[in-house]
């Protein structure tokens, strides 16, 4: 019976055998080529899933378990590398207040090729420069106002593209008079 390997002969071959995986340029796969067109984003809502939006929806300002206020955002978003970074604002229609600013670096969920999807995106909500007197509170200063939800996508390729959508502040069950 043979011998078998020596233990060291055996990490040239595993390096090798690491080397010999998918070609990949640039942190994307074959999956990416062809996407020529200009990157687009589709704002909507959703937990878990991207859930679509139309002008005029509700959208709720969910009372978290820390005292907190936030509303749920998701991107769908075509013609991009997988890796992007979403800037997700929202001002109030009235008046243009930014609410709410945050930006997040993810990998989207493959939906369609050339794009994906990325669920629950949460904007702090911040109402200081709007508060009055006693009213200091999203449930107080914004039910039923019109809001501008935003968001910017930038991928690792260079492109650049944007979508918004009006939408209206819904209470949370709890926040209801």
């Amino acid at each position: 019976m043979p011998s078998p390997l020596p233990r060291p002969a055996l990490l040239p071959l595993t390096f090798a055998w690491a080397c010999l995986g998918p070609s990949v340029e640039k942190g994307h796969s074959e999956r990416d080529t062809g996407c020529g067109e200009a990157l687009t984003v589709a704002v909507g809502t959703g937990d878990a899933a991207y859930v679509p939006l139309e002008a005029g929806d509700p959208v709720t300002m969910v009372h978290g378990p820390q005292g907190g206020w936030h509303i749920l955002g998701s991107a769908l978003v075509l013609n991009s590398a997988p890796i992007v970074s979403l800037h997700f604002t929202i001002h109030t229609i009235d008046g243009g207040v930014l609410i709410a600013d945050n930006t997040y670096r993810v990998l989207l969920v493959e939906n369609p090729p050339c794009g994906g999807s990325f669920p629950g995106m949460y904007a702090y909500l911040n109402v200081s420069a709007l508060a009055e007197g006693e009213a200091d509170t999203p449930p107080e200063l914004l039910g039923d106002a019109r809001l501008k939800m935003r968001i910017e996508a930038t991928d690792d390729e260079g492109g650049l593209g944007a979508g918004e959508i009006e939408v209206i502040a819904a209470l949370d069950p709890i926040d209801q008079p």
